[in-house]
């Protein structure tokens, strides 16, 4: 009785199955390409929303860049009105610069010019005036 044991009751235990790994979906990185045209569009969105706002006057850089533009930069210039200073040469600009420089210098002098002669007439009758009196007495 004692070498006689109860066998144990087997009781219909699912089979074992391999454990499910679950694979990680790889996260996709953002392109070295993807990245710059996000920041150039945000960057761009920001110069936009600063213009509109009044707190920075883009049509300088505006109109440089557009003349420059190959094939239709002439076409955008007419389009946007971009004056003509703004499609010249470095070269011509600052030839034109000059001219500018030298018509407000010589507009300058004259004003100067005319306010002494001015100002020497107001000397010479309040002279002649005084000269008159001590001559008087």
């Amino acid at each position: 009785m004692a070498d006689e044991r109860p066998q144990p009751v087997q009781q219909d235990a699912p089979p074992v199955s391999e454990p499910i790994v679950k694979r990680k979906k790889k996260k996709k990185k953002l392109g070295k390409l993807t990245m710059f045209f996000w920041l150039l569009l945000l960057g761009l969105g920001t110069a936009v929303g600063m213009h509109l706002s009044g707190i920075w006057d883009g049509r300088p850089l505006f109109w440089e860049i557009i003349p420059k533009v190959p094939y239709v930069g002439k076409q955008l210039s007419e389009f946007f009105d971009v004056p003509e200073f703004y499609a010249l040469s470095v070269g011509e600009r600052r030839a034109v610069e000059l001219e500018q420089w030298q018509r407000r210098l010589d507009a300058r002098e004259r004003e100067l010019e005319s306010g002494d002669l001015s100002r020497l007439a107001i000397y010479d009758s309040s002279f002649h005036a005084i000269f008159h009196e001590c001559s008087a007495d």
